[in-house]
């Protein structure tokens, strides 16, 4: 459930606080079984975190507090690393600016979080506060821009690189939305939002809103509740008993293996990986956002994959970016380098219980880390690993729920804490990674066809990259992301910068593995 402004969601609030209590005190038990020091610091932090919450809910029902991963990711902003997440609209033909506007009213106007700021905390609680713009105007957050020269896709993506680049006021609402002109004879959205306002899902909704299909109903998907009634098995209380004790008391202390290991132990290459793939990159001074796209892949090739292997789609996302990775660090190792065996990536997860498309847009969302073997050449080995070690957790989602949890606690943390603890997780990081599934029917902005969406998430620290796919009408595209201080600068060369090697190698990851999906389909064919 989603928090909701005035008088009435305060007892709203207040039940979701109480259920959330009882969540983190569940996690904290479980830490101070293994580590009974930790008692002295997480217990001061609850107590500190749960009582500032309740007491700005009760304070004033026009503003709120940042719950612990909304206060997280604003504390995690710098000015080098902003936290900010992005979506692309491409449209058939041009938009005009007052039917861009129209557009960006509506959606403000069903979303009231997006006309609150962050007013900074200078309290002990260190959680920072939504209040309402005392003047308001939305045309401080709508911007339009004509991609220069011919508008090609080359152009195109150098002038979304520049948007992304840009920071946003502090003294505002945390977002923005750009027109783009001259885009290949049409025209482009750019949305962008900081992590602190809402996550990868509701960000993908807000986009979906400024669309319609060709009869002018919503894109946005049904109401999905996992609460519907549903006839199921009674379990077995015997299994049932040891599967909750596994759930609850072994499954956190692995949890806290694997986030030592992770962090640990497979970071170590991942840091080694991105100097390597940096090599031929020497680094510049610049806050320029570097970014590039696949040409668009058909979905159903993607399933024949799915089908043929028995995977899912993610799985084979997962499979061809370690492959084009490794063929990146290949190409730039030397005679006597040591390639890494392995990279660690970060997975964003969404913890929603209902996928409520009408509800307000918020955070909650937790992550998971995946080590993405290089080791392994053969696509075909590389995609069975990878489906074990999801299918692994999809049975397991305490593991979720757990990282969910911690997100929360942290967030409690002054800022200088929360960038150094979380800084030595995701510095060791080579890429995040999300899969956006799309509408697969055509889409209209303002009565334009949609040609193609395009999402840009976070990026990992200290040179990592983001990756995206997003499916639409029946096409897959791939898109990578990265900070140009460190993958460098090859203008005036014919050397690719290191998003467009990535894109490359992606391609032909894909066209192997789906070459070896027609293979297996002959053999079982005779």
């Amino acid at each position: 459930t989603q928090s909701t402004w005035g008088p009435s969601g305060t007892a709203k609030n207040k039940h979701n606080m109480n259920d959330h209590a009882l969540a983190i005190l569940v996690g904290i038990l479980s830490l101070v079984l293994l580590f009974p020091w930790l008692c002295f610091v997480f217990a001061p932090a609850f107590a500190i975190y749960l009582f500032c919450k309740g007491y700005s809910q009760r304070k004033s029902s026009v503003w709120r507090s940042l719950n612990g991963v909304e206060n997280l990711f604003f504390n995690l902003s710098t000015p080098s690393r902003d936290q900010l997440m992005h979506g692309y609209i491409a449209l058939e033909s041009p938009l005009e600016f007052e039917d861009f506007r129209a557009l960006i009213e509506r959606m403000v106007e069903h979303q009231p979080k997006l006309k609150q700021r962050v007013k900074p905390s200078a309290s002990f609680s260190h959680l920072h506060q939504f209040e309402q713009e005392d003047h308001f105007d939305i045309s401080d957050h709508i911007h339009t821009m004509t991609v220069r020269h011919a508008g090609t896709q080359e152009d195109i993506k150098e002038a979304v690189g520049y948007i992304m680049s840009l920071p946003l006021p502090p003294h505002e609402a945390l977002w923005q939305a750009w027109l783009l002109q001259n885009c290949d004879g049409g025209s482009g959205i750019v949305l962008r939002l900081h992590h602190a306002v809402c996550d990868g899902f509701s960000g993908n909704l807000l986009l979906l809103s400024l669309m319609t299909t060709k009869d002018g109903s919503s894109p946005l998907p049904t109401l999905v509740s996992s609460s519907s009634p549903r006839a199921v098995k009674k379990p077995n209380p015997v299994v049932s008993f040891f599967s909750s004790l596994f759930k609850y008391l072994v499954l956190p202390f692995y949890n806290l293996y694997l986030v030592a290991y992770n962090q640990t132990v497979s970071s170590f290459p991942s840091t080694m990986l991105k100097e390597l793939m940096r090599r031929d990159h020497p680094a510049v001074d610049s806050d320029r956002k570097v970014v590039c796209w696949t040409t668009p892949m058909l979905l159903e090739d993607f399933k024949q994959i799915k089908n043929t292997f028995g995977v899912t789609i993610n799985d084979v996302f997962l499979t061809i970016i370690g492959g084009s990775i490794r063929r990146v660090a290949a190409a730039a190792a030397e005679k006597n380098d040591i390639i890494p065996s392995e990279a660690l990536c970060q997975i964003p997860v969404s913890v929603r219980r209902t996928l409520d498309v009408n509800a307000q847009i918020g955070n909650q969302v937790s992550g998971t880390c995946m080590i993405l073997p290089l080791a392994l050449e053969d696509p075909l080995q590389r995609l069975h690993m990878l489906s074990k070690e999801m299918s692994f957790w999809k049975r397991f989602p305490f593991y979720i729920s757990f990282n969910y949890i911690f997100m929360h606690i942290f967030g409690a943390f002054p800022a200088s804490w929360v960038r150094t603890m979380f800084g030595f997780y995701s510095d060791r990081a080579l890429a995040i990674l999300t899969n956006v599934p799309g509408p697969q029917k055509q889409m209209y902005v303002a009565d334009i066809p949609v040609r193609a969406i395009l999402a840009f998430g976070l990026e990992s620290s200290n040179g990592g990259i983001s990756v995206a796919m997003v499916s639409y009408q029946n096409h897959v595209v791939i898109s990578v992301g990265g900070d140009e201080e460190y993958i460098g600068n090859t203008a005036g060369s014919q050397q690719q910068q290191l998003p467009q090697r990535i894109v490359e190698y992606i391609q032909d990851e894909f066209q192997q593995l789906l070459h070896a999906a027609a293979e297996r389909q002959v053999e079982q064919a005779l």
